[in-house]
């Protein structure tokens, strides 16, 4: 006997607990509703723009006292047909052109962030504000297929989304902070180049009467969410070269457009390569644009296949970035990646090795004439860089507490012969200065001078010099780094590898330093005391990061 039935495929309203698991990560999460709120811009430009004093705002507003996340914008807004699709599974818009094509991503990130949330939105024109509140754990108990949507009318001027998540799953430290604002920042780079948008990460905190203040960084506080900073992107500087035959400067910049015709579709590319001034692993390489939106890219993410980019000890990975247009290249529903995995990318990989080898060879030219980037020791950066180092020394390790940490500028660092006048004044910003206490109630003090020096084809890396011990109550040292050394000098243009190596150096001086005050076995010290004394010293920067 033949036999038909006929099964229900909706899923279940329980699948929304299992967005909680998911492998986002929080700044991926909240461009999924950046994205929604510029579609809605985008998409309705036109008339928006017949708005008076418009400008698309998006604010990410983030509670860490109360464990809410809210995101608002002011973009079109929406009716009873694009409010539903927000809310129902597997419902993407009828225009798949612009960022929300999927149908997915307010729904994944909100259950993926927390456990409940509530949505409101009002398109412009209309006298209608819909809103709906979903509990997903709730959900994941009852399997109800039905919630309520409330109407209630409304001044038909507004028009805005507001999506409010509670009961965290996750939460922004104060660490991840920064990298949230690094990240969206790198993302909407093109938006952010637009006047015309605005995007501002804020924490809302309150006093101790219950008045709400607003900051970006913890640090400076502001009474109103539109004094707080919106997030800003700026593109690198170019290396500049000066032409032989014109004489003029010139930059390292090359333009390209190209396509692709793989499995019966033409896949189309364009952008520009060029050579950063300043060399940094963490933003050279390239990064993949759709839609006026990163996929690819950006702090510690550059797309760098080794074949166009070669080790990490190249010049070109450090100092070559470029953009790549890619708008009709298919991605993951994250958007985190392109969807390119059946052979795709090493076409595209090969491509762009041809398009980029007149550049890779001139950053070679380049290199043998590069000299250390006397910019990376300016007073500012030096002063940033202190504040990390200054953290490992936080807390007492083997015989010594620190007791000074002195950025003062000194003069003594380097014979000066092989400098110009305007290099000496930079170069004497990278001497610090350290007391530390001998924690055996003498009352003795340790003084180090930290200094770099530039001399050039050095034979050594580091020195430690015992300086005046006649004193037994202050012993000086000199601990001196030697930046122009061969094994350091493909990666010493890298702001992010001075500080590495900075921190790196001072750390073993002093551990050597401080296993000459440890405890004595028959009148000598351990030397796998220094080892361990390093190791303690590291972890106190592990512990900044984490």
């Amino acid at each position: 006997m033949n036999e038909k039935i006929k099964l229900d495929i909706q899923p279940p309203t329980s699948i929304y607990l299992t967005y909680q698991r998911l492998t986002y990560t929080i700044w991926h999460a909240i461009a999924e509703f950046v994205d929604n709120s510029t579609a809605s811009y985008y998409s309705h430009k036109e008339v928006l723009k017949k708005v008076k004093n418009y400008k698309l705002k998006v604010y990410i507003i983030y509670q860490p006292d109360h464990g809410i996340l809210t995101i608002y914008d002011n973009a079109f807004g929406m009716e009873i047909e694009d409010f539903k699709r927000a809310i129902i599974l597997n419902s993407p818009p009828k225009d798949k052109s612009g960022r929300n094509e999927f149908g997915m991503g307010l729904k994944t990130a909100a259950c993926w962030f927390g456990k409940e949330w509530e949505i409101s939105s009002t398109r412009l024109g209309s006298n209608k504000l819909y809103s709906a509140f979903m509990d997903i754990e709730k959900l994941g108990v009852t399997n109800e297929k039905n919630i309520n949507i409330h109407v209630e009318k409304i001044n038909s001027e507004k028009h805005y989304t507001k999506l409010t998540i509670r009961v965290l799953s996750r939460k922004i430290t104060s660490t991840q902070r920064k990298k949230v604002i690094e990240q969206i920042s790198n993302i909407y780079r093109k938006d952010l180049i637009n006047s015309d948008i605005e995007i501002k990460y804020i924490e809302k905190k309150y006093d101790k009467y219950g008045n709400p203040h607003y900051t970006n960084d913890g640090e400076n506080f502001f009474s109103t969410m539109n004094e707080v900073p919106t997030l800003k992107y700026e593109n690198p500087t170019v290396w500049e070269y000066v032409d032989e035959k014109t004489g003029l400067k010139e930059k390292y910049f090359q333009e390209f457009s190209d396509e692709i015709f793989f499995e019966g579709k033409t896949y189309h590319f364009n952008g520009f390569l060029a050579i950063r001034d300043i060399a940094s692993r963490t933003y050279a390489g390239l990064t993949l644009i759709r839609r006026n939106r990163v996929i690819i890219g950006g702090l510690n993410s550059g797309y760098r296949p080794k074949e166009i980019f070669g080790d990490a000890s190249d010049f070109a990975y450090q100092r070559i970035f470029g953009e790549v247009n890619m708008d009709n290249w298919p991605v993951t529903q994250a958007k985190n990646a392109f969807d390119w995995d059946n052979g795709l990318e090493e076409i595209f990989i090969n491509k762009m090795k041809s398009i980029s080898r007149d550049l890779v060879t001139k950053s070679r030219d380049l290199r043998k004439k590069d000299k250390v980037n006397l910019n990376l020791t300016s007073e500012q950066k030096i002063l940033t860089n202190n504040l990390s180092i200054e953290t490992m020394f936080k807390k007492p390790i083997g015989s010594l507490t620190i007791e000074e940490f002195n950025n003062s500028i000194k003069s003594n660092i380097i014979s000066k012969n092989d400098l110009d006048s305007s290099a000496e004044k930079s170069i004497e910003k990278l001497s610090n200065y350290l007391v530390f206490k001998i924690n055996d109630n003498s009352n003795r003090e340790i003084h180090i001078d930290y200094l770099a020096d530039m001399s050039v084809n050095p034979t050594e890396w580091l020195k430690i010099n015992a300086i005046d011990q006649e004193d037994k109550k202050n012993f000086k040292f000199k601990i001196t780094i030697f930046y122009e050394h061969p094994f350091f000098k493909p990666y010493i243009n890298d702001g992010e590898f001075i500080l590495v190596l900075k921190k790196f150096a001072i750390a073993l001086g002093v551990s050597i330093i401080n296993a000459q005050f440890s405890p004595v076995i028959k009148g000598t010290y351990q030397s796998l005391e220094i080892v361990k004394f390093m190791n303690d010293y590291l972890k106190q920067v592990i512990d900044e990061v984490n």
